[in-house]
């Protein structure tokens, strides 16, 4: 069996960050730039922990910053039906693009939420999270730690 065909259970989704600057009131046309981050935690063979979020920021400075800055993170608590491999990178873990799309409506809401009180509002655009994954696995804001290595000692 691969670890491509691995089946997982959601055990719980929390909102471990949410935080929002606003210098000045969006306008209507405003530019933003997106990044994302996440960090992957495997404590043991069947429990893998998976935030991932992103900030939104304003393209327009105030004082050397930005005039808006939405960070929107969230939590998901994943259980593996069956034990996982040791595994190297992100990319090993195949089910990761579909935990990250799991959370992504979470983030996408709360991003809006923050901007619901503004005559201007902001949606997050769609995203591919195997692309995202595949692009960033070398982006030190995308960690991946196998924490059951660290304990181990090899035969």
């Amino acid at each position: 069996m691969g670890v491509s065909d691995f089946k997982f259970q959601i055990n719980g989704i929390r909102n471990p960050r949410m935080d929002s600057i606003f210098r000045a009131p969006p306008l209507a046309d405003e530019k933003f730039e997106l990044a994302f981050r996440m960090a992957v935690h495997i404590t043991d063979d069947r429990h893998v922990a998976v935030i991932f979020g992103t900030q939104v920021s304003s393209v327009e400075l105030i004082n050397d910053s930005p005039k808006i800055v939405v960070t929107a993170e969230m939590l998901g608590l994943f259980i593996m039906e069956q034990d996982l491999p040791p595994l190297g990178k992100s990319t090993d873990l195949k089910c990761l693009p579909n935990m990250m799309a799991i959370l992504l409506p979470y983030i996408r809401e709360r991003v809006s939420y923050c901007f619901s009180g503004n005559d201007a509002s902001y949606y997050l655009p769609p995203v591919n999270t195997v692309v995202l994954l595949q692009s960033n696995v070398e982006n030190p804001v995308f960690q991946f730690k196998d924490e059951r290595s660290e304990g181990r000692k090899e035969p």
